[in-house]
């Protein structure tokens, strides 16, 4: 299912895009949705907005206001259409599914990704199994 009008542009949100969306030229197909899937799960399991590496305040009783100048815009820009880091730590055993499914969908190569078919038959497997 690929695009095939020349003149269609992907539209996503940044973050959520995959490389294919950020480049000059990509092609896309129903691929490109799967890796924001793919991002929205490790968006769940990390509370953040994926790339989006602010930096940490140490003070709590400051107000925790969005400083531009703290904000590194090339590793921003190098980050987008790539997979984000987990912290193996903060997850539990529990997670593995999710996790499995997150890597699997955020591949950069768009073939690797499952279809959107396979990953509802994974998610009803699960649930039948429990």
């Amino acid at each position: 299912m690929t695009v095939s009008d020349p003149e269609a542009l992907y539209i996503g949100t940044e973050p959520w895009k995959p490389k294919e969306a950020l480049e000059d030229g990509g092609v896309i197909t129903d691929k490109a949705d799967i890796f924001a899937f793919g991002l929205t799960l490790w968006e769940m399991m990390t509370l953040s907005i994926p790339h989006l590496n602010l930096p940490a305040d140490d003070d709590d009783d400051e107000d925790t206001t969005f400083d531009e100048d703290d904000f590194d815009d090339e590793a921003y820009y190098a980050a987008l259409g790539t997979r984000p880091p987990l912290n193996m730590e903060e997850l539990d055993q529990s997670y593995q599914k999710v996790i499995e499914m997150f890597s699997i969908c955020t591949c950069e190569d768009p073939k690797q990704r499952p279809s959107a078919a396979h990953i509802v038959a994974v998610l009803e497997e699960d649930v039948h199994h429990q």
